[in-house]
């Protein structure tokens, strides 16, 4: 198989059982996992889910994301994206006027029930659009501003949370690309790191989780799509991407600095190209 990022040839890696692991709960729709790993950038991705059609794909991830929603609220805070340090991060980028802040410049794309968007209104009085193609019960309580998709535009800025490790086609990557304007901004938050574990028990693995990016992918992706600087956040785990054409790229690393030393703490790091933060 040939990796979406790259187009490099992939091998198989790991298998994972999804009738032992999770209580073999979607082992109708997925029994297991074989991983492949690209032979030059890392990308590791399940075959297996790869090789699904749309409609058994979409109902497999519709599945496992409502039951997980309908949980109680302490069977779901493993590994939930970290909310409300994503909107303390985006605020203050707002503020110190880092990246766009109007409430149509800014769009959350797969934004679930709208986990980000309620917290930015509630506690920052910021208000962002957010688009969700699925998860239609959870949106009925009027408090997030949804879009459809014959409304998407491009914006200044285009937040992606927990989602990287779901695309399984490079054209669902490039279509998240192309809602950033040519100055833009993207927010990705996903795991990313230098090299995918050999481990069919890793924590990551999930039947959902098909897409496992790494650095080099990563800066590939920023080649690709006239990326040139990069900041990140080890306490909101967001990377924030600055297309070559945006008139702020010059004084990140000055900012970065400046923020640095007013938190008292490592809170931003940057870098020309992607911050390979995750090194092991």
């Amino acid at each position: 198989m040939k990796c979406i990022i790259c187009d490099s040839a992939a091998k198989s890696y790991f298998t994972t059982d999804f009738s032992v692991h999770f209580g073999g709960r979607f082992r109708d729709q997925l029994n297991k996992s074989e991983y492949y790993k690209c032979s030059n950038c890392g990308f590791t991705f399940s075959k297996n889910v790869y090789e699904m059609d749309y409609n058994s794909w979409c109902e497999l991830n519709l599945k496992a994301h409502s039951e997980f929603e309908s949980q109680n609220v302490k069977s779901r805070l493993t590994n939930q994206p970290p909310y409300l340090a994503q909107a303390a991060m985006i605020n203050m980028l707002i503020e110190d006027r880092i990246i766009g802040g109007g409430s149509s410049d800014i769009l959350d794309y797969a934004g679930g029930i709208g986990s980000l968007a309620r917290i930015l209104s509630r506690y920052y009085h910021r208000e962002i659009l957010v688009y969700e193609g699925y998860m239609n019960e959870f949106k009925n309580d009027g408090c997030v501003k949804y879009i459809n998709k014959d409304q998407l535009q491009r914006y200044d800025v285009v937040i992606n949370s927990a989602m990287f490790e779901h695309i399984t086609k490079r054209e669902h990557l490039e279509h998240i690309n192309s809602l950033v304007r040519d100055d833009g901004v993207l927010i990705i938050h996903t795991l990313i790191r230098e090299n995918i574990p050999k481990n069919p028990n890793w924590f990551y693995i999930a039947p959902v989780h098909c897409s496992f990016h790494t650095n080099k992918s990563m800066q590939i992706l920023m080649d690709n799509w006239g990326y040139t600087h990069s900041i990140y956040s080890p306490i909101s785990k967001c990377w924030v991407l600055f297309k070559k054409d945006n008139e702020n790229c010059d004084k990140l690393e000055q900012y970065v600095e400046s923020i640095n030393n007013l938190l008292q703490e490592e809170y931003l790091f940057y870098k020309v190209g992607f911050v390979d933060y995750w090194l092991d």
